[in-house]
């Protein structure tokens, strides 16, 4: 018997007393402080996030869009039909994967229990901007606290003062951020309306969390997400936990433990004993997804390529390498790989072999193989830690071009396994770039310091680099002619402005051009074939208007 391996991506937890509540794809689970095998609370094609417990544990807030849009709801601990709270019009971005976070967001309880807090943006023609709201348990009537505009919250325990984020970016994935959107935790004290800023550092700190006199929270302060918690009668900010891979997000609490999840997996720690435990959590439903099916890899075709001769093409679909025929004949799979990324597929220029970009290693690198997939497929690099773009062919076969994410534009030889670097960028990636005719020069197009891209050419037996065009003008586009003779490229130097009819302003577009560079000594003319698609000019006789009678308006 398969032994049963742990679920992960497990999002947005809560905890109360010894049980956890959490949202997997979707929809939400409970399972026990010690974890095992989670029972499914909500089953719906929509989703269901950010479950949060009532303070007596006996029903479960959370967000969810049953009837299409994000709204507020609760359903009974033991299960039972939710209860829709919060009835708000739709907007457009409103996904749990927009970096604005989505709407009617269930942040807390208020401490006796009666009434669920929740952020909108109801009121907001913007939607990066939203206000926190309550509305009683058993439905009624929203009220809006008293702030223009916050994020996660929770109360003191008892009930006076507000901790909260005033700036809502937990859904962006930047890094280090130290920007003015850098988050503080602010006190909100009911009593006498006074406010005061509790953490003030660079830093994001973020997801309040209130137990007993100490206030706990998230920041990046050290780099990566961490738990902290801030002393109110000592005034000091403790690190509590030390992870250093993935941060941690989306905490909860009850009075006892603090939950989390970091890496997909969920932790908890012990407020008492300062324990970090992983709660290990099994999913056991039937999730039809994960079931193995037909799927038409027609529909999901990355890139392709024609051979040589035109009878075949090489298409790259759901991972694989594909060989179809143009008319008739067999189509081959040459790759057949599971759990592996084969992709950007380009034929050599006699049609014999194939190149592509594969992960089958861990790592992107380029493979070569037969055609028709006789012979085991052959890796011509090695070491890659960085993402392959585009692989393309020298005309005579021996060489492979290509770029990657670290700026690279590099030639791999086919035979010796040899990889040299033609260029690398300090602004963008290198993805224009072509071969000459015979194969010994290379031309791309590279962006400058001003932010203006040039064109240059690499010659392989001097292992000289050329610049071509100057950094006045951006350029692009770079390739030869079949002889060899010319360099055409695109570049937007054709200054004509247009002006307003209304304002005495001008705007340039439609500057690119097309320009030919001739690579030889002696003086070479280019010139059409032919002059039949060429318009023959036509004369035209302008009649003489007759005269009008003036319609100037005479003033004194």
């Amino acid at each position: 018997m398969k032994a049963q391996t742990e679920t992960h991506l497990l999002r947005f937890p809560d905890i109360h007393e010894n049980n956890i509540v959490f949202s997997y794809a979707g929809d939400l689970y409970l399972t026990s402080i010690n974890g095992g095998i989670a029972r499914r609370v909500t089953h719906h094609e929509g989703y269901e996030i950010f479950p949060r417990f009532s303070p007596d544990g006996a029903y479960i807030a959370y967000t969810a869009e049953y009837n299409g849009t994000n709204e507020v709801y609760t359903i009974p601990y033991a299960g039972g039909n939710p209860q829709r709270l919060t009835y708000t019009a739709s907007l457009g971005r409103d996904d749990v994967a927009e970096r604005m976070g989505p709407n009617n967001i269930a942040m807390d309880w208020t401490r006796d229990g009666q009434q669920v807090v929740y952020r909108s943006r109801q009121l907001s023609f913007n939607s990066f901007i939203g206000q926190l709201f309550t509305v009683p348990k058993n439905g009624g009537l929203s009220q809006q606290l008293p702030f223009s505009e916050a994020g996660f919250c929770q109360y003191a325990p008892d009930g006076t003062k507000l901790a909260f984020n005033r700036v809502f970016r937990e859904f962006r994935t930047w890094k280090h951020y130290r920007g003015g959107m850098a988050d503080d935790i602010w006190v909100f004290d009911f009593t006498n309306d006074c406010l005061i800023n509790v953490t003030n550092n660079p830093a994001q700190d973020v997801f309040p969390m209130w137990i007993g006199d100490k206030l706990y929270f998230l920041s990046d302060r050290d780099t990566t997400m961490n738990l902290f918690v801030y002393d109110f009668f000592a005034e000091t900010t403790t690190k509590l936990t030390n992870f250093n891979d993935f941060d941690i997000k989306f905490p909860a609490n009850d009075n006892k433990h603090i939950v989390f999840e970091n890496g997909g997996r969920i932790y908890t720690y012990n407020i008492e004993n300062s324990k970090l435990n992983e709660v290990k959590i099994y999913i056991s439903n039937e999730l039809p997804g994960k079931q193995m099916r037909w799927v038409d890899a027609a529909d999901r075709v990355t890139s392709f390529d024609a051979s040589p001769n035109g009878e075949r093409v090489l298409l790259s679909a759901r991972g694989d390498v594909f060989n179809l025929p143009a008319n008739q004949g067999i189509t081959v799979n040459l790759t057949r790989s599971d759990s592996v990324h084969e992709r950007q597929a380009v034929w050599s220029p006699n049609g014999d072999m194939v190149a592509y970009i594969s992960d089958v290693g861990g790592e992107y690198e380029i493979y070569v193989a037969n055609q028709l997939g006789k012979q085991p497929a052959k890796q011509i690099t090695n070491g890659n830690s960085t993402y392959i773009f585009n692989i393309k062919w020298s005309p005579n076969g021996k060489y492979i071009l290509w770029n990657d994410r670290d700026f690279k534009l590099s030639c791999t030889d086919v035979k010796t396994l040899e990889t040299k670097e033609i260029a690398q960028s300090s602004i963008s990636v290198i993805d224009e770039f072509n071969w000459a005719p015979d194969n010994r020069y290379i031309t791309y197009a590279d962006y400058g310091a001003n932010f203006l891209a040039m064109v240059y050419v690499y010659d392989m037996q001097t292992e000289t680099t050329h610049q071509i065009t100057p950094m006045w003008y951006h350029a692009g586009n770079p390739s030869f002619s079949d002889n060899g003779n010319f360099l055409v490229y695109s570049s937007n130097r054709s200054f004509t402005p247009l002006y307003s009819h209304t304002e005495w302003n001008h705007a340039y577009v439609d500057m690119g051009r097309l320009y030919l560079v001739n690579l030889r000594e002696e003086k070479i003319l280019f010139c059409l074939k032919t002059t039949r698609y060429r318009p023959k000019p036509k004369r035209i006789a302008l009649k003489k208007k007759p005269a009008r009678a003036s319609t100037s308006i005479l003033t004194r």
